[in-house]
């Protein structure tokens, strides 16, 4: 859905991401087809399997994945298309500290020269420290760094009103009809915790009609990838919320 708005704009489309959503903004940014039945998800889910089955760490996922989706015209779409501009954030680490990368800012890549460069970015920006490979940081054109989501803000707080903000978590002001109040106070507490920058939110998982706490399970709770039921589950919630997203403002795009 995204995608398709940026083709009907005559302005240039900037995607920006942080962790998962670097992964994100690199597909979008190539001009692949990010629906339920398409190549994207088939290699998603191929990969999720292999960390599953123990074969390979969570980092291998990213890194195999932009390797076979990647073609040589994919990656000069990122690298050349003026109209649609990718932006990879991260976070330094300077001398491999973690408690130094929280107060670092949050820096972010927008040129790139070739595909292990672009490869290499949303490596670092999806790099959860001893999770993603086992190192406490990863190096990116010569110094540590790792993903920004350790500052506390999980997503680029982008100004202006032609900037789209999607977060994992929804404005505290957000009226949770799907939470009990101790799940309330839960997803409060990491709406706040989340966006240390306090930037807008405008759209976000809570926005499909049956989202909330109760989907996630231990997989979630491990870090571990998805099942394919429930992948494709949680892509189905994320275009509801995209659906809910445009409905309230396709007025504006109009």
């Amino acid at each position: 859905g995204i995608l398709s708005l940026a083709a009907s704009s005559k302005s240039t489309n900037h995607f920006m991401g942080i962790s998962g959503g670097s992964m994100c903004a690199a597909l979008l940014a190539a001009e692949l087809d990010l629906s339920s039945n398409s190549d994207v998800m088939l290699c998603s889910q191929e990969q999720s399997d292999r960390c599953r089955d123990g074969k390979q760490k969570i980092g291998m996922l990213v890194h195999n994945m932009l390797d076979d989706l990647l073609d040589n015209a994919a990656v000069q779409r990122i690298i050349n298309n003026k109209r649609r501009k990718m932006h990879i954030a991260m976070v330094d680490a300077p001398s491999g500290s973690l408690m130094k990368a929280y107060n670092q800012p949050i820096k972010l890549c927008s040129n790139f020269t070739d595909k292990e460069d672009i490869r290499n970015a949303v490596l670092a920006s999806t790099h959860i420290p001893y999770i993603a490979n086992g190192n406490k940081t990863t190096m990116f054109r010569g110094k540590e760094v790792v993903d920004a989501g350790i500052t506390g803000q999980m997503f680029v707080p982008a100004k202006g009103g032609n900037f789209v903000n999607v977060n994992i978590f929804p404005p505290l002001d957000y009226t949770l009809t799907n939470e009990y109040a101790f799940g309330q106070y839960v997803v409060k507490m990491y709406s706040k915790l989340n966006n240390k920058a306090n930037g807008t939110i405008h759209a976000h998982p809570y926005l499909a009609y049956d989202f909330g706490s109760h989907i996630f399970g231990l997989d979630d709770m491990l870090v571990r990838p998805l099942e394919k039921d429930e992948a494709l589950r949680r892509h189905h919630l994320g275009h509801q919320s995209f659906l809910s997203w445009f409905e309230l403002h396709k007025h504006k795009i109009d």
